[in-house]
Formats: structure tokens, C-alpha cells, sequence
């Protein structure tokens, strides 16, 4: 777990976002739409869930493990302090990312059993920020909870993006309607 706790190559965006950043380009270069797509939905994922935390922290202050060891139920309704980091542990933010982009990228794309892999490097950054101090279980679930169901919905929409893109050609529908069938024709060009 080292890589993913703090300190660790893979625990800081000025190291993982050089070779995502390589990913997008590269989709560019390939025309590859699923490259761009699975960076465009982590990024999604982040851009969606960073603000609810965000309200969260100011609404709710709970000091972390590191500032209070031996009580897990220090708290601050409003949170008076919100600029203190100390004061920012609930929900837990690295994870709550992690899990958005791993359930966007499992559920946006057909990963088969390499679907595990991506949850477990999730996990493995909720562990390390557990091991590191940063959050209590109790936070870590909640931000798992709130990444999983942000990744699942932008998963959702970014398939049917995918399909009205890929759709093409004429499409003729049949429905029942009032005494009688409807019949509608679509034609994308």
C-alpha cells in the first residue's frame, strides 16, 4: 500500500495527473473516444462529488484520528474551523475519488474480471489514508458510498452518450397508443 499512502507515488495529483493527462492526449492522437471517455469520467467523477464534500466539511467539522487519537467523536456543528485540515475528516475525500473513478470506469467499460483490480487499488487508497491517520472507518464508508453512487450515475449517463453517438441509421418504433398502435420513425445522419 505504500504507493497509495501519503508520501507514496501514486498518493498526490502532481503524480498521477502527468500520465492521465498522457492517456487523454494520446486518445486524442488515436481517436480513440473510450481513452478520452475514461479520463473525461474520473475527472467527472471528482468535479461532481469535491463540492458536496466541500459542503460537507463546512456544515460538519470532525478532527481526524492524527489530531485526536483517543476520541473519534470530537465534532464541530458548523464547522467553526473549516480551513483547518484537522477538521476535514468526514467524509473521506481520496477515497470518496477513488471509488468515483474506479465504479465509473467498471460500470462504463467492460473490464471482465480486471474490474476487481480497479476496486481493490480503490480500496487500497481508503486502507492507506485508514493506516495514515487521516480518517476514521466511519468517514471512509461514508466517502466510499458517495463515490460509488457519483461514479455509478456518470457511468450511466456516459453509456447513454455512447449509444445515442453510435446509434445511426434509420430506427422505426411501434408503441401502443390511444385504439391502436403509434408508429414513429427516427433517422440519424
Amino acid at each position: 500500500l505504500d504507493p497509495l499512502r501519503r508520501g507514496g507515488a501514486l498518493f498526490s495529483g502532481k503524480y498521477v495527473v502527468p500520465p492521465v493527462a498522457a492517456i487523454y492526449i494520446l486518445g486524442i492522437v488515436l481517436k480513440n473516444q473510450g481513452m478520452r471517455d475514461g479520463v473525461m469520467g474520473c475527472a467527472s467523477t471528482w468535479l461532481t462529488q469535491s463540492p458536496l464534500r466541500k459542503g460537507v466539511y463546512r456544515l460538519v467539522g470532525r478532527l481526524r484520528p492524527g489530531a485526536s487519537p483517543d476520541d473519534a467523536h470530537v465534532w464541530d456543528v458548523p464547522n467553526s474551523d473549516v480551513g483547518n485540515w484537522d477538521t476535514r475528516s468526514f467524509p473521506a475525500g481520496h477515497f470518496a475519488n477513488a471509488m468515483g473513478c474506479a465504479t465509473f470506469l467498471v460500470n462504463r467499460f467492460d473490464w471482465g474480471i480486471g474490474g476487481a483490480a480497479v476496486y481493490a487499488v480503490a480500496a487500497g487508497v481508503g486502507v492507506g489514508r485508514l493506516l495514515d491517520h487521516a480518517h476514521w472507518t466511519s468517514d471512509s464508508v461514508l466517502g466510499g458510498i458517495l463515490g460509488y453512487a457519483v461514479g455509478k450515475e456518470i457511468a450511466r449517463r456516459s453509456l447513454a452518450r455512447e449509444m445515442a453517438r453510435t446509434t445511426n441509421g434509420a430506427q422505426i418504433n411501434v408503441a401502443p397508443g390511444d385504439g391502436g398502435y403509434r408508429m414513429s420513425l427516427q433517422w440519424k445522419f
